[in-house]
């Protein structure tokens, strides 16, 4: 019959196997949070049981003493792992930084080097050990030391992993309560050992650690110990109003806050662990629109009664090592903005058939207005005295002003509602000579002196649009210029594929703070001298949006302004082409 060694030897060589393959799919799950931790621990199990059974099995003192002493490869290794895995599973990686690596590993190392050189001092076994002896449980001071080190390590990761457990929520509580169960058994084991309640001469802690990974190994199977890991609860916040689901590598879900499983009517006992295609089934196109995808945000409508709008949001999740471990998908309700978005549009749109109803309607009697001004004034010249004349042109200008503040509401309705431009190669010179028909009498007025170049450069744009862009900056620089106005046309081709068109006065300039508000609605250059609407400059900025371009101005104070506009060019021009056009 076997002798008592010689079964404790195969027990030993079970539990060395037990651990190796629990080692092996550790190994395939390596990415997973805490599973380096886990895997080291088992190696160390797979050491101590492999020697300690080698040692069992040797007939020659020297031989089993030499074994005994290579259990503590794995002996003085457990402790120290452990509680790495533990805090890892806990989420108190925070606790593992290069001085605790170190300081973790400056016991165990010590120990072993003392047990080797036990001979030349004592402090291990204190003389108590006999050169064939198994009986690895008594010794001198440096072996309690280890004893007290060792057990009040496990018993820490115990209380925190019990701490943990409470704090925990299901369906992470059966992985916490497994973990609790595999962190007591081999301490109880131990305290046996040491209190005699064993066989004579034998070690059971490494048999209860193989115990331990056998219960690791059917909570990794069973529940995906380490591909469940909970996400820190700081992170998924139980009150947050938007929805939150926890993707792993294979698509499962690891966490969902309460907004989600709302949304989903589902609870979280039935849905984590399971593939998000088999958990939620609402709505099988968009999880296989964003099946794969690992970054993106996109607006997303869900049918119902009323639709919903959601902006959802994916980011990846990183372990340590920047190993991809998952995904994080979030996801909020924006139905609300998108009614009040809705709301808005259809408000605008009123207000624009509104403008340019009343536009209409007051262009006409204008026109009829100004015609009857004409003549009135053709007519009086040579028949009433000059200050009769006076107020005549008086009420001209104001005629002719209120008809270009409709002209400029037409506009704006124009260029907010119209959908396609139709941009083609562009006369410049026609454009401006009909933008100064349109000014004429304001330069006559003002004595204004107006400089226009030669040739232009071709550009794309949509002639009456772009005839207005001149009217309001020529327009303007009389204004604002000096006295009597001094106003220089130019254009120069830029080195983006554009022409750039710019007219330049003689005023005072413009401060910084006055060339940010330029372009906004309502703003004018000069509120205590000059009368306006304060739309030109806007609509100027929206046409040259809509045609592709940009609009801006180069000043300084006491050295005038220079506002410009940029248009395409057209195809085959090229950006330091000088062609010009007539």
């Amino acid at each position: 019959m076997p002798q008592m060694h010689e079964l404790y030897a195969l027990l030993l060589a079970f539990s060395a196997t037990a651990s190796a393959i629990t080692a092996i799919i550790i190994w395939r799950r390596r990415t997973a949070r805490g599973a380096v931790a886990l895997l080291l621990l088992m190696l160390a199990l797979i050491v101590w049981s492999t020697t300690y059974a080698i040692h069992w099995l040797q007939a020659d003192p020297q031989a089993r003493r030499f074994w005994l002493d290579a259990t503590y490869l794995g002996v003085v290794s457990v402790p120290s792992l452990f509680f790495i895995f533990l805090l890892t599973f806990t989420q108190r990686d925070s606790w593992l930084n290069r001085q605790t690596y170190l300081l973790l590993a400056l016991e165990p190392i010590l120990t072993f080097l003392l047990l080797i050189t036990d001979p030349y001092h004592g402090l291990f076994f204190a003389g108590k050990r006999a050169a064939g002896a198994s009986d690895i449980l008594s010794g001198g001071p440096w072996f309690w030391v280890n004893v007290v080190y060792s057990y009040g390590l496990i018993l820490l990761a115990f209380l925190i992993l019990l701490r943990f457990y409470l704090r925990t929520r299901r369906p992470f509580r059966r992985q916490a309560g497994l973990l609790l169960m595999g962190a007591l058994l081999p301490w109880i084991g131990n305290i046996t050992s040491l209190l005699g309640l064993k066989p004579p001469g034998l070690d059971l802690t490494p048999i209860v650690f193989t115990v331990t990974g056998i219960i690791f190994t059917t909570a990794l199977l069973r529940t995906r110990l380490l591909d469940l890991v909970p996400v820190a609860r700081s992170v998924l916040i139980e009150g947050m109003q938007d929805g939150l689901v926890v993707l792993d590598m294979q698509n499962r879900i690891v966490d969902i806050n309460p907004s989600a499983l709302a949304l989903l009517d589902a609870q979280a006992d039935a849905i984590i662990g399971q593939d998000i295609r088999t958990a939620i089934r609402h709505w099988p196109d968009i999880i296989e629109r964003f099946q794969g995808v690992y970054e993106a945000r996109e607006e997303v409508l869900l049918d119902g009664d009323p639709p919903r709008h959601f902006d959802v949001q994916i980011s990846p999740l990183y372990g340590r090592g920047r190993h991809l471990t998952g995904r994080l998908i979030t996801w909020h309700d924006i139905s609300e903005r998108k009614k009040a978005d809705l709301e808005r549009e259809r408000l605008i749109g009123e207000m624009n058939a509104y403008a340019h109803t009343v536009a209409h309607d007051l262009k006409n009697p204008l026109n009829v207005t100004l015609g009857w001004i004409d003549l009135l004034k053709e007519i009086g010249a040579e028949r009433l005295d000059e200050e009769l004349n006076g107020y005549i042109r008086s009420v001209q200008q104001g005629g002719q002003l209120m008809l270009r503040i409709v002209d400029d509401l037409l506009l704006l309705a124009t260029v907010r509602s119209q959908k396609e431009v139709p941009a083609r190669r562009l006369s410049m010179a026609a454009c401006i000579d009909k933008a100064l028909d349109r000014l004429e009498l304001l330069v006559e007025q003002s004595n204004a002196t107006v400089v226009l170049p030669e040739t232009w450069p071709p550009a794309l744009g949509y002639q009456p649009w772009v005839e207005e862009i001149w009217a309001n900056y020529i327009s303007n620089a009389i204004k604002y210029g000096g006295t009597p106005p001094h106003i220089e046309l130019g254009a120069d081709v830029v080195p983006v594929g554009q022409a750039r068109f710019w007219v330049k006065d003689n005023g005072r300039g413009l401060t910084s703070a006055e060339q940010e508000r330029l372009f906004e609605q309502f703003e004018r250059l000069d509120s205590t001298h000059t009368e306006g609407h304060g739309l030109g400059l806007s609509v100027v900025r929206r046409i040259a949006d809509r045609l592709g371009g940009h609009v801006g101005v180069e000043s300084a104070v006491g050295e005038g302004s220079k506002f410009y506009f940029t248009l395409p060019a057209p195809p085959g021009v090229w950006p330091d082409s000088r062609a010009l056009d007539q």
